[in-house]
């Protein structure tokens, strides 16, 4: 089973949801997971050190991707950090994003993969940030995975996790007021559907059940 997992800004800043994560992680059986993220709120720390908001942005993405996948590894999990613009494997070309699938697929048969949003910008000839919502629907369309995970903003990590308490047979979207703050603000334009999940509901993998469906008005849910 191949999963795409997206960690918002907010989770990213989280210490005991990321140190749980990884043990759920290290736990699950035969399920690859694709993670992808873009900066924290360690960018504003940086640049309160007095760093340009810009290289700020560049360090902050670059060590949250190595911390996420040593912290990953160090719970047992093989899992490969990865900057997108590294080896051209996302890539702006005159606007579209392009997916090195292959690659990707190659890593994913032996690892689990943290991707940032950092991309090769071909038209500028620098690095440009892709959004996660662009993101997560561009690699869902390239990689056809099983599942697209979103996490709320309701789990902590902490004592009293999310239970996640859904009718797995209803599929609802983003405007219903039931799940009202529980998206993430990166995902609440999503052009795809997704699941919406707590960590208890992730290491239940393959088993999907308590999580939510989103579905996207006029769009097909993935």
């Amino acid at each position: 089973m191949l999963v795409i997992a997206l960690l918002d800004r907010e989770h990213l800043d989280n210490g005991p949801f990321l140190k749980s994560l990884s043990v759920a992680l290290s736990q699950l059986g035969d399920v690859r997971v694709l993670f992808i993220h873009a900066d924290s709120e360690y960018t504003d720390r940086v640049m309160q050190l007095g760093v340009m908001r810009e290289e700020a942005l560049i360090r902050s993405t670059r060590e949250l991707n190595r911390r996420l996948s040593s912290l990953f590894s160090d719970e047992g999990s093989a899992c490969v950090g990865l900057n997108g613009y590294q080896r051209d494997t996302l890539m702006l070309n005159e606007g579209a994003l392009i997916v090195d699938s292959d690659y990707l697929r190659e890593i994913l048969a032996h690892s689990h993969i943290v991707l940032s949003n950092m991309v090769a910008d071909r038209d500028n000839g620098s690095t440009a940030y892709i959004t996660p919502a662009r993101l997560a629907a561009t690699l869902a369309n390239a990689l056809k995975p099983d599942l697209l995970i979103v996490f709320s903003t309701r789990e902590s990590g902490g004592p009293n996790v999310d239970q996640g308490n859904w009718n797995n047979d209803e599929t609802i979207t983003p405007s219903d007021e039931r799940i009202t703050g529980l998206i993430p603000a990166e995902m609440r334009d999503s052009e795809v559907g997704y699941l919406l999940a707590g960590l208890r509901q992730f290491a239940a993998l393959p088993d999907v059940s308590g999580m939510l469906k989103i579905k996207i008005e006029g769009l097909k849910s993935h």
